[in-house]
């Protein structure tokens, strides 16, 4: 037993020194050469010993410390944080209505191009729903543009307004009218994709990630990584405190399970993202208020330089983005935000929504090679 060992051994030393178990200690002072005193010590010792295995055996009899068996492996503790009631999943439909509440379902199919994924809701952070094409829109869409360079100037207007309420669907005709040889069919089509084009910015900015989304593939986005492909459930009931709606999905543009909520997500920043060319768009939407935390790593190589940057930059290289370091890992929320220092550890409050950007702070330079990884989790607002 530990006890008669402990008591043994002080009572054959009875070196000067302390005596410990537990969290409790006993000093053990040994005056040189005096037999008497050696014998008082040895009974003190002793006594002392008693009272410290009285003192744990109460304690492990109130629970308060167990002795352990050989080989017996500690308990696990789990701590669980104190958190709010989450907010039920969002619905935002296509004619600009809102439903709050649980979609019948545990998991959704989605089907892709490697086959089919089956992934559990509670994994899931947004889904936006591609635009179901309407039957012989495509047709009517190349009409209206060719209607653009009529010699009818009514006609021109007639066609003009209808590629406007046509919108996003339109977008890619117009982008390739803007081309056009015919001055007028350009003019006008430039001016709708960047009218059209600034509507889709917007409604990014006032709620992330939920613009209407177009081509063939549904983005569902989970708390690991993003998935394109086609959602299989036709409808949902949706479960609300106001009671349950039947929705098809052609009129869902977006489906928000975590609305504030935290989550993580990696991205990888190549040395070809240069903020005064190209942003990497994250995929990670921020609401005010949230706590925003980055993590990165890895080098980037500038050539012309003879130099290797860090996510926080190197004073060593020019040719820099506005008066961040050279190389300096930065970001923004929104497309049109005002840049902000990452570096290699970057946590702070968000002030406004919207999709988190993140680039290298350079100018456009040749020949650099590498790439940052960084690691971006989202807490939600207090």
């Amino acid at each position: 037993m530990l006890y008669r060992w402990i008591c043994a051994g002080v009572i054959a030393s009875l070196v000067p020194g302390s005596l410990s178990a537990g969290e409790a200690k006993v000093e053990i002072k040994v005056a040189p050469a005096d037999v008497e005193v050696r014998q008082a010590a040895a009974k003190a010792a002793a006594a002392a010993v008693e009272a410290l295995k009285a003192e744990m055996e109460k304690k492990a009899a109130a629970g308060g410390e167990a002795k352990k068996a050989e080989g017996e492996a500690e308990p696990e503790v789990t701590i669980v944080p104190a958190t709010t009631e989450p907010m039920p999943p969002l619905f935002q439909l296509r004619d600009g209505s809102r439903i709050a509440g649980d979609p019948d379902a545990t998991t959704l199919d989605i089907e892709t191009a490697y086959g089919k994924l089956v992934v559990p809701i509670e994994d899931i952070v947004r889904i936006r729903f591609v635009t179901a094409p309407e039957s012989g829109l495509q047709e009517k869409v190349a009409a209206a543009v060719k209607r653009l360079g009529s010699d009818d100037y009514d006609e021109r207007e007639a066609a003009t307004q209808e590629l406007r309420k046509i919108g996003l669907p339109a977008f890619e005709a117009l982008k390739a009218a803007a081309k056009s040889e015919d001055e007028e069919v350009r003019t006008r089509a430039e001016a709708l994709v960047t009218e059209i084009g600034e509507q889709v910015e917007a409604a990014e900015e006032e709620e992330a990630g939920s613009a209407p989304l177009q081509g063939e593939d549904d983005e569902i986005v989970t708390r690991r990584f993003t998935i394109r492909g086609k959602v299989t459930k036709a409808a949902y009931v949706v479960k609300s405190k106001y009671g349950e709606f039947k929705v098809s999905r052609a009129d869902i543009i977006s489906l928000t399970f975590v609305r504030g909520g935290g989550y993580h997500t990696q991205v990888k920043i190549p040395s070809s993202a240069l903020a005064a060319q190209t942003w990497v768009d994250t995929k990670a939407d921020v609401t005010k208020g949230a706590r925003l935390k980055i993590k990165a790593t890895g080098t980037i190589n500038v050539e012309a330089y003879g130099e290797n940057a860090t996510p926080d930059g190197s004073r060593r290289i020019g040719n820099r983005f506005m008066n961040f370091p050279a190389c300096a890992l930065i970001g923004k929320i929104g497309r049109n935000g005002t840049p902000f220092l990452v570096g290699s550890d970057y946590d702070d409050a968000v002030e406004e929504a919207g999709r988190l950007y993140l680039a290298i702070a350079m100018q456009a330079m040749g020949n650099m090679t590498g790439e940052y990884k960084a690691r971006v989790d989202v807490e939600p607002a207090e």
